[in-house]
């Protein structure tokens, strides 16, 4: 059985009842189906708790590559769908295809070169609160304003704008480098 901390417990409270549901059945035979006696409900609300928790583990680990530690943490405490004015902003390298043609011979500077983008970018990106959708070539689409408290969307724009022109001058410096 797999045991992960339910957000509102501690790790000993749930290996605790870990604990328990395994004294009372053997793991390979535990379903919350076969956990009917009224006895037993608080196991059964255990075991639910647990897969849930599980579930949503997982989930937020697929969630953290695209997203800065302050919007990962707003997005665990989330328990209902919001709406949110975002701004979407997509940057893109330009001259990129004729770098490339130029370079054609020494694929390693351009590997090189998109790595540095990419690592300098992400974290410009975190940075000011944006969240990172995807890498598109040599293109990056991120989104601003979530973990915003703002009705309309202002400070989301702002920190679009703001990480705009910081990306704009490090890759300026690292293309001159």
């Amino acid at each position: 059985m797999l045991l992960l901390s339910n957000k509102n417990e501690t790790s000993s409270e749930n290996v605790r009842k870990l604990a328990m549901i395994d004294s009372l059945y053997p793991p390979d035979q535990v379903s919350v189906d076969s956990l009917t006696n009224e006895k037993n409900d608080d196991i059964q609300e255990s075991i639910r708790s647990l897969q849930y928790s599980a579930d949503r583990q997982v989930q937020l680990a697929m969630l953290r590559g695209h997203f800065g530690p302050d919007a990962l943490d707003q997005i665990e405490q989330l328990d209902h769908i919001q709406n949110k004015s975002l701004t979407i902003a997509f940057w893109d390298i330009s001259g990129f295809s004729n770098l490339c043609e130029s370079l054609k011979e020494h694929t390693y500077l351009i590997v090189e070169f998109l790595k540095e983008f990419v690592n300098q970018a992400t974290k410009i990106i975190f940075k000011h609160g944006g969240i990172l959708d995807k890498f598109i070539g040599d293109g990056i689409l991120a989104l601003f304003g979530f973990p915003c408290r703002d009705e309309d969307g202002t400070i989301g724009a702002i920190s679009a704008v703001d990480a705009a022109l910081e990306l704009k001058e490090r890759f300026e410096a690292t293309r001159n480098k």
